[in-house]
């Protein structure tokens, strides 16, 4: 083997070793502002908060405090908080599309909570701190009941608020499966990014 060969494949060997060094560092700092972004949202909001919202609605009412600490959330995704939505990735901001994504999908929850189908309600805790929640009122869909009213009127009426509330139970759970994702993403540690088919470029 020639001094010039193994010149050649010293530099070579080099390179990797500081391309791969590069690499470990720059994961290492992305990983570390994720993980302090998402300690930060767990201060707004968890998990806990979308199981509640998810089982409230099942039982047609919707405490305040659930409702503040989201509304908090998505208010602060709405004006660009990068404390909340400055996340970091190598390729395509997958944490930032799932952002939007829960945000639009918050969107769509309001669509069927609000007055008249919800009304607000007041909600006191235990240190008496008001906030406002929401109380479902399925009387909204028979109010033009009369007396000409046939039982295939009151099974639709019966069919359309079942509907409502299934609907924005699915929005619930779609709200908490994309937490997860959130979760999940903004929680990997450094190796995961050096690993190709970790990656994803949808």
């Amino acid at each position: 083997m020639t001094i010039e060969l193994i010149i050649k494949i010293l530099t070579i060997v080099g390179s990797v070793l500081g391309t791969i060094a590069f690499v470990q560092n720059m994961t290492k700092e992305l990983t570390t502002t994720n993980k302090d972004k998402w300690k930060k949202v767990t201060e707004i909001v968890n998990m806990i908060d979308y199981d509640n919202l998810h089982y409230q609605i099942s039982g047609r009412k919707i405490r305040g405090k659930t409702l503040d600490r989201l509304e908090n959330f998505y208010y602060r995704i709405d004006k660009d908080d990068q404390d909340i939505i400055g996340f970091k990735s190598i390729f395509k901001n997958k944490i930032k599309r799932k952002l939007t994504e829960i945000n639009l999908l918050h969107d769509q929850l309001r669509e069927f909570v609000q007055v008249p189908y919800w009304n607000p309600h007041e909600d006191i805790d235990d240190a008496g701190t008001v906030t406002y929640g929401y109380t479902f009122d399925k009387k909204v869909f028979f109010e033009e009941q009369d007396a000409t009213w046939t039982n295939a009127d009151y099974k639709k009426a019966t069919d359309e608020y079942a509907e409502h509330l299934r609907q924005a139970e699915n929005i619930a759970i779609k709200m908490e499966k994309t937490f997860a994702d959130i979760q999940r993403l903004a929680n990997k540690d450094p190796y995961e990014l050096l690993l190709p088919w970790k990656w994803s470029f949808k």
